[in-house]
């Protein structure tokens, strides 16, 4: 079974570097590249229409994030989807640090 968000593979060891497609509930096609460097953190580049960010892996609760404290990408398998995985993309309010607005919502691994 492959994770692509939390890069775990069946039998250990984690890829350096993977990528994935997602479409969102509006269309929107965003492309993520995990990157699992042995010598730094973890990161992801995201890349949709005409923009790209960059953003370190944070603490989550459950499947992965990703957050620079201004944007973060929450991806996460869960039963309504038939464990596929699914992400969302939101702006993170600067006082706060807690969602403040969706960006994309229900992006589904293609």
């Amino acid at each position: 079974m492959v994770v692509l968000g939390s890069a775990a593979l069946a039998g250990g060891g984690l890829p350096e570097k993977t990528s994935a497609w997602y479409r969102c509930e509006d269309g929107t096609r965003v492309q993520a590249t995990y990157h699992n460097p042995p010598s730094r953190e973890s990161f992801v580049n995201l890349r949709w229409k005409n923009k790209s960010v960059q953003l370190p892996l944070a603490i989550s609760g459950s499947g992965s994030r990703y957050s620079d404290g201004k944007l973060e990408w929450w991806v996460a398998g869960n039963a309504s989807t038939g464990w596929k995985e699914v992400g969302m993309l939101h702006r993170l309010n600067s006082r706060t640090g807690q969602m403040d607005v969706v960006i994309y919502q229900e992006c589904k691994l293609l």
